[in-house]
């Protein structure tokens, strides 16, 4: 989300930005994507199949040996 600024420089809204992915990534993404998916779906609480994802991310991710922002880069044209 990206803020949306009135003349005096105060927020006053926000304002997101979106476009189709380029299919290159989706297939890059697609068996993380699934993967994560089955994680969360063990459990039946929100909250710990939220942990359950993140952890399973950040060990794709350490696996990977990148963080979460040079992966995104690694998979986008």
């Amino acid at each position: 989300m990206t803020a949306t600024y009135d003349s005096s420089g105060r927020v006053i809204g926000y304002h997101s930005n979106r476009r189709c992915p380029a299919r290159s990534a989706v297939e890059a993404v697609s068996g993380i994507y699934q993967a994560l998916l089955a994680e969360e779906q063990r459990h039946s609480r929100a909250p710990e199949a939220l942990n359950a994802g993140t952890a399973l991310m950040m060990k794709v991710l350490g696996d990977a040996g990148v963080n979460y922002n040079e992966f995104f880069w690694s998979v986008t044209p």
